[in-house]
């Protein structure tokens, strides 16, 4: 759960790490939060369902927040099964994909000031970036994908089909870019 921005420069084959900033408290778990957050607080205000101390319940709502935070990638909305939380209930709560990006407002605005910083450290403009390799969770998501779009108008945008090998072969690059300024 940590939102990397990396600036590389490939000149003869060679990796140069123009700026790198980071976030641990940006992720893919702070949307699944935003949506957690939202059915536990309809939950309680529409149904007087309190699942603050019932773990099992917890765990069920977060599984289902995370399913949810994909599923809005495709669909327009999704919702829960309030019977899942209370038996004998046939009632569902909706949450749609434009309200889910109103209430993730705060944390994609965070994310633009990492990527604006970046560039400021790296005494870029974005139309200097060709790039733009998005990897990990929540850059999959299409409120993620946009405001990139709308930031790097110019760059090819590129997702990675294996993410976790994207981030292997990233972070062997960063590890030797820092032995070899360590080594001068």
């Amino acid at each position: 759960m940590t939102l990397d921005i990396c600036i590389l420069k490939v000149n003869n084959s060679q990796l140069q790490i123009i700026s790198h900033t980071s976030d641990p408290n940006i992720g893919g778990k702070n949307f699944d939060k935003i949506i957690f957050d939202y059915f536990k607080k309809e939950l309680y205000s529409r149904y007087g369902i309190d699942i603050q101390n019932d773990e099992k319940h917890k765990d069920r709502l977060l599984l289902q927040s995370r399913e949810i935070k994909h599923f809005l990638n495709v669909q327009n909305e999704a919702w829960i099964d309030v019977g899942d939380f209370y038996p004998n209930t046939n009632i569902t709560i909706t949450l749609t994909r434009k309200d889910f990006e109103a209430k993730s407002i705060q944390l994609i605005e965070k994310m633009q000031k990492l990527v604006v910083r970046t560039l400021s450290e790296a005494k870029l403009q974005s139309n200097q970036i060709n790039q733009i390799y998005r990897v990990g969770g929540a850059s999959r998501m299409q409120m993620v994908k946009d405001v990139l779009l709308r930031m790097f108008p110019d760059a090819v945008h590129c997702e990675e089909k294996t993410p976790g090998e994207s981030v292997a072969i990233g972070a062997a690059h960063y590890s030797y870019q820092l032995a070899f300024e360590k080594s001068f």
